[in-house]
């Protein structure tokens, strides 16, 4: 191929959305995507059970809370807490509408 054949399909390559343990965004059937779906907790062994954002999006499937916190534990990451689960939301909102976990790194 050449240099300028090269350089243009380069150029129509959009980025890969990544999720934040790493994956391709997952595909929605409206034709969007997500590369994060955030739940609301107040797990105790979590920020001493204050409501907290955590992703349920493990491995590119949706799982449930259980399973959530079980990974958010297993990652040793951590997670912003908040005085209430309005506040949790709101600030939940707030990151969806700047692009979600897209809106810092998850661009490869």
């Amino acid at each position: 191929m050449d240099p300028t054949t090269a350089l243009v399909q380069a150029l129509r390559k959009k980025p890969q959305m990544l999720t934040h343990d790493g994956l391709p965004a997952r595909a929605n059937p409206d034709g969007s995507y997500s590369t994060e779906v955030s739940i609301t907790v107040t797990d105790p062994r979590l920020n001493g059970g204050r409501a907290t954002n955590i992703p349920s999006l493990w491995g590119g499937q949706e799982v449930d809370e259980a399973a959530a916190v079980a990974n958010v534990l297993k990652s040793g990451r951590a997670y912003q807490s908040f005085d209430s689960i309005e506040a949790a939301i709101d600030a939940a909102r707030k990151r969806s509408n700047a692009g979600g976990s897209g809106a810092g790194r998850g661009y490869k």
